[in-house]
């Protein structure tokens, strides 16, 4: 065996970063575990490391799994106090960081707090990545990603009372086409795609209220809710690392100090994000896809509706669009033809392909389901 490769997804992503913050990449035996890593929908570090502690979750109130170094380069924590920190200190010391190339998406920003990775609490500037790091935002789409296909009826997510219907919107192709690009870069030395994701610098990310604000009105559709990230206050937790999110805590649960600011994507008049990997369906969409969703009843209603997010489907002519008073033009009025769609979606798989955000194979197949899409 001569490359190693880590690969997580969610929780067993989150794994993967508090595994080299706390310094795993070198084994007992003095050599270099993984060569290669790749978190997908991972933000944080798992809470794994300390007395009494609850693993699973999504770091809501009173658990934890956001409170320590959650950035891949090197930023100063001055408004929570933990000082100049990265996840990488620890391999770096060793001589012996992985390669990483991260996946993200709509709900991680939204519902797990990932622009703190991003921009860090003072939310002023964009944290550089690393040499060795990449970083891979798949635009419009639920936790872990969409059933995909061209459909305007998706069934609600399988938690009970969500309001709006699943979001479809897919991420395994272009998930597929970065695991392939990060086993050349560690097998071959083969640069990955450049990274891709929203930032302050472009004017990519905003706060949650400008977005409440973009977001069209639509009737019968919940507005979204803001997204906070909470502090929690440690200062006499003597036996705890906050950085490492490790030791020994004596107030369980925590203590609550204070929110701070969070920012997520823009998103045109639709209410579809505009940065990050489109996909085809994202680019010739049948809807508003979004990575966000709200209970509808019982005590945790108007609450986010755990990691899934939602879809809001265009009205299929101009005169039901009328009816309903929904502003975004419906099907008929965006696609005159099923062949204009379909050369629509084609173009978008194309240049996905060109950049290496997808394969070739991927994309004939998404062209070929295209054609079964809700449009004349």
């Amino acid at each position: 065996m001569r490359w190693a490769i880590g690969r997580g997804e969610s929780q067993s992503g989150n794994f993967l970063r508090a595994y080299v913050n706390l310094g795993f990449n070198t084994a007992e035996n003095g050599k270099q575990v993984f060569d290669g890593i790749m978190p997908i929908v991972a933000m944080r570090m798992i809470a794994m490391n300390y007395r009494f502690a609850a693993s699973g979750g999504l770091a809501d109130l009173y658990e934890l799994g956001m409170d320590g170094v959650g950035w891949w380069g090197s930023y100063d924590d001055k408004v929570r106090g933990l000082g100049r920190h990265s996840l990488l200190d620890r391999c770096s010391a060793a001589g012996q960081c992985p390669k990483v190339a991260e996946i993200m998406g709509a709900a991680e920003l939204r519902y797990h707090r990932g622009s703190v990775d991003f921009v860090g609490t003072d939310v002023k500037s964009d944290i550089p990545l690393p040499a060795n790091v990449r970083r891979y935002y798949n635009a419009g789409v639920t936790h872990a990603g969409g059933v995909g296909g061209f459909s305007l009826s998706t069934p609600r997510p399988r938690n009970n009372g969500c309001d709006l219907q699943a979001n479809p919107n897919p991420t395994d192709f272009a998930n597929r086409a970065l695991f392939a690009a990060l086993v050349d870069w560690v097998t071959k030395g083969k640069e990955p795609p450049p990274s891709i994701y929203p930032t302050l610098a472009a004017g990519d990310l905003i706060t949650p209220a400008a977005y409440a604000a973009q977001f069209p009105m639509i009737p019968g559709v919940p507005r979204p809710i803001p997204a906070e990230l909470t502090q929690y206050d440690f200062s006499d937790e003597l036996g705890f690392v906050v950085r490492d999110v490790s030791g020994v805590l004596r107030h369980v649960p925590p203590r609550w100090k204070r929110s701070l600011p969070l920012v997520v994507p823009r998103v045109d008049a639709d209410g579809n994000e505009l940065a990050g990997i489109r996909s085809p369906l994202l680019s010739a969409p049948l809807g508003t896809y979004v990575g966000w969703n709200l209970i509808s009843s019982g005590y945790r209603a108007g609450r986010y509706c755990y990691s899934n997010g939602g879809f809001i489907p265009f009205a299929a002519t101009k005169a039901e669009r009328l009816a309903r008073g929904d502003p975004r033009p419906s099907l008929e009025e965006r696609y005159p033809s099923r062949e204009d769609y379909v050369a629509r979606v084609k173009a978008q798989a194309d240049r996905l392909v060109a950049q290496r955000y997808m394969l070739p194979e991927d994309a004939r197949a998404v062209v070929a389901q295209a054609a079964s899409a809700p449009v004349h």
